[in-house]
């Protein structure tokens, strides 16, 4: 593809990526499936047939209905079946038959790397798949007229358009680049000590590549003033441009919208969350909430009560919400209790959803008028927004640029840049932005127009007719599926309540640890085990009666002991949740670990567990019991997996239809016949 044209335009064409079946032992690796079209320029190590994969590219392995295996989803025809009258017949499909000659078409169709693979019978069995799937596919799709949709002749527009692109990066490389043989020849010399030992006849299709590459930008460039100059191009930037709005303008608006710049009174501050799930019901998680607001009016510091008390995600910055509150930005209840605070005052204990809070006033941030120099740039951006829709409006039928006297209206190219994904429209949305993506779009255009004057036209109508049999296959597939997929809010609370326990998160805690390695050998393990030994005397003096004296602290132990360097010098904290499940720790917890850790309270220190290669001491600095999550918390998951398994269910019951409609019959004698002419191994199925 062109470098610099794809830089500009590839946004245009969404593309979706399809999988392939894995290949059977002894067979030929399959071709890569459809993905996004490459735009990494016309580099000539990318194999040709790479420029010519298509959004949707054999869409319909998407339902299901591509052959896997060459065995799987389609009927192939036993020995004992009847096979056609006529000997040229190798398989049967409702309404229609494939012949020795259509699948020898088929076959010479593909690019030649991908053909090793289909010559096999479970390859050619895959062929006659795909192109019946193809052919009943489009069928289905145009009895239901989906070919009538605007989205879809659009969609075949772009595909036609990048099938003719490729052609002409293929043709440029296959020798409009030229690059001599006395190139060759000094870039091998320059390079000796790159290619060591190998002849330049071994590596001579490489460096015609690279050199190939290097004059890419320069030829490409060439390439395309030289098309603009052909067309007789003529663009008038000026109706891409709106003046931008004066600082009186800009002014103007503010004084006239002061109202709208006015920021309400805002409130900084601290909370303790205490949820009823967790606390074990309402009572409890009340009865926590009055203990901490009791012992921070009392004293202690809040900060710290937080991070010990608090079920909320902000208990880790000691309960400080990371952004001001204003009056109706939580609710009623919250705003009774917090706003007629002073700073430092403690809200009484209220609910709020599924939780109790108590709630420490930081700071009171009264109502305040926004400065002009703050809001200037947020006002100069909406008078070019509405400065720019008016004028458009205006200029919509007005000639943007001509080729060959062919006009385009601005209007037009609105409706492209309409067309790009709102994520990507953005980047365009500037009048630099604006006129970047005109000159990608006329680029395109030249280059679609040269294509269409270049010699390949039965092979490019091939690639065309099975681009829009692909479209239809994926627009069908979202009118029999995607739209279909709708889930009801009582759906939902019903998945819920019948699953809750999915919906539970499990215990979890924080530890310290200490590791020392075993070694390979007795002798070393003993040596290891004798290690840890003394570092746990350390920990509990004389053992779990502790008539040692006073036990040392784990952190320090581990700086002395531990023998993770990447642990050991903040004392063996590993700042993770642990949990069955979801161990960062990878195998430990698979071995069991959990089991040992998890019934242990904060401050508990476990025995020597021999893990792998090594031994270990933990000890838990934190922990959260098993948590049961509120369906206001779960319900987005819930709805999520319920579309999934509708979407599953919708998928099935098109490819069941779809193979009801195809009723494919493959006959294996006459297909191993076929096979003999294309060269390919011998297969003894008897």
């Amino acid at each position: 593809m062109l470098r610099t044209l794809r830089e500009a335009v590839d946004d245009f064409l969404k593309s979706a990526r399809s999988s392939e079946p894995a290949p059977a032992d002894g067979e030929a690796e399959p071709p890569p499936a459809g993905g996004p079209l490459p735009d990494e320029g016309l580099s000539p190590a990318r194999p040709a047939s790479a420029a010519r994969r298509l959004p949707g590219w054999r869409v319909w392995a998407v339902v299901g209905l591509v052959v896997v295996g060459g065995l799987l989803v389609l009927r192939w025809a036993p020995w004992s079946a009847r096979e056609p009258a006529d000997p040229e017949v190798v398989a049967t499909y409702q309404g229609g038959v494939v012949t020795r000659e259509r699948l020898r078409r088929e076959f010479e169709a593909l690019p030649k790397a991908e053909q090793p693979f289909y010559r096999t019978l479970n390859g050619l069995k895959m062929l006659i798949g795909n192109a019946v799937a193809h052919e009943v596919g489009r069928s289905w799709a145009e009895e239901r007229q989906v070919d009538q949709k605007q989205a879809f002749k659009e969609a075949v527009k772009h595909a036609t358009e990048e099938i003719k692109i490729a052609d002409v990066s293929e043709q440029l490389h296959q020798g409009r680049i030229a690059v001599g043989e006395a190139e060759i020849q000094a870039y091998y010399d320059r390079n000796r000590e790159r290619f060591g030992e190998r002849p330049l006849s071994e590596v001579k299709d490489e460096i015609r590549g690279t050199l190939v590459e290097e004059k890419e930008q320069g030829f490409v460039g060439t390439y395309l003033q030289d098309l603009k100059e052909r067309a007789s191009l003529q663009v008038d930037y000026s109706l891409l441009e709106v003046p931008e709005p004066g600082e009186q303008d800009v002014a103007l608006y503010y004084n006239d919208n002061r109202e709208r710049f006015r920021v309400p009174e805002q409130v900084r501050v601290a909370q303790i969350q205490v949820s009823v799930s967790l606390a074990g019901g309402d009572d409890k998680a009340r009865a926590r909430a009055e203990s901490a607001r009791a012992r921070a009016e009392a004293g202690e510091d809040f900060a710290q009560l937080a991070r010990e008390l608090s079920d909320g995600p902000e208990r880790a910055q000691g309960g400080e919400l990371p952004n001001p509150v204003a009056r109706g930005g939580r609710g009623q209840a919250f705003d009774t209790a917090v706003l007629p605070l002073q700073a430092g005052q403690l809200s009484p204990v209220f609910k709020e959803g599924d939780s109790y809070y108590v709630v420490k006033l930081l700071e009171r941030r009264p109502e305040r008028l926004q400065p002009y120099e703050e809001a200037r740039g947020a006002i100069a951006a909406t008078l070019r927004a509405e400065r720019e829709r008016q004028a458009y409006a205006e200029r919509r039928e007005r000639t943007l640029f001509t080729i060959h006297s062919r006009r385009t209206t601005l209007g037009e190219f609105l409706q492209e840049l309409d067309e790009l994904p709102q994520e990507v429209r953005g980047r365009y949305s500037s009048p630099e932005g604006k006129r970047t993506l005109l000159d990608g779009l006329i680029e395109r255009l030249l280059v679609v127009e040269d294509a269409s004057e270049q010699a390949a036209d039965v092979k490019r109508k091939q690639e065309i007719e099975h681009a829009r049999s692909d479209l239809l296959g994926q627009m069908l597939h979202e009118e029999q599926v995607d739209e279909q997929v709708k889930i009801a809010d009582e759906e939902v609370r019903a998945e819920y309540e019948r699953n809750k326990a999915r919906y539970a998160d499990p215990p979890k805690v924080k530890v310290r640890y200490l590791r020392i390695g075993r070694g390979g050998t007795q002798d070393t393990d003993g040596k290891a085990r004798a290690k840890i030994e003394e570092a746990e005397g350390k920990l509990k003096p004389f053992g779990v009666l502790g008539l040692g004296g006073q036990p040392a602290e784990f952190v320090e132990v581990a700086k002395q002991y531990s023998e993770d360097p990447q642990t050991a010098a903040n004392g063996g904290e590993l700042d993770r949740w642990l949990s069955e499940g979801n161990d960062p720790m990878g195998e430990l917890f698979e071995h069991g670990l959990h089991e040992q850790l998890l019934p242990l309270k904060v401050g508990d220190i476990s025995p020597i567990l021999p893990l792998g290669d090594s031994y270990y001491l933990f000890q838990i600095s934190d922990k959260q019991e098993a948590r049961q999550r509120s369906f206001e918390e779960t319900k987005e998951v819930v709805r999520r997996e319920l579309e999934v398994r509708k979407h599953e269910e919708l998928t099935r019951d098109m490819e069941r239809r779809f193979l009801e409609r195809m009723q494919l019959q493959v006959f294996d004698r006459r297909l191993e016949a076929v096979l003999a002419e294309l060269g390919g191994p011998a297969v003894n199925t008897r």
